[in-house]
């Protein structure tokens, strides 16, 4: 990650990772939300949340994935709206 963390994607976790649809379909963007982090935040149960964005196709792409130690839990595609949901929870990262 841009902050110089290393995550590890395990194979255990794949099923979290592609269950959006969008992730399936396209796994590389696995990669491209780990290289493009913008923010580390706290999330619930000592987790970290981190923030994503990055062009694809002529268009900004965001997201956010759930890592709980160094290991990537999850990830989805969110909307420039959605990140709103995340303005209360602490920054632990930014570049």
């Amino acid at each position: 990650m841009p902050n110089g963390e290393r995550v590890h994607v395990m194979e255990a976790d794949l099923y979290h990772l592609i269950v959006d649809g969008r992730i399936a379909r396209k796994p590389e963007r696995i990669e491209f939300v780990l290289h493009h982090v913008y923010e580390i935040r706290e999330a619930r149960d000592g987790r970290r949340r981190i923030l994503s964005r990055w062009q694809e196709d002529g268009e900004d792409r965001y997201a956010f994935g759930i890592l709980a130690g160094d290991r990537l839990w999850t990830v989805h595609l969110i909307e420039t709206h959605d990140l709103r949901k995340y303005r209360n929870e602490n920054v632990l990262w930014r570049p």
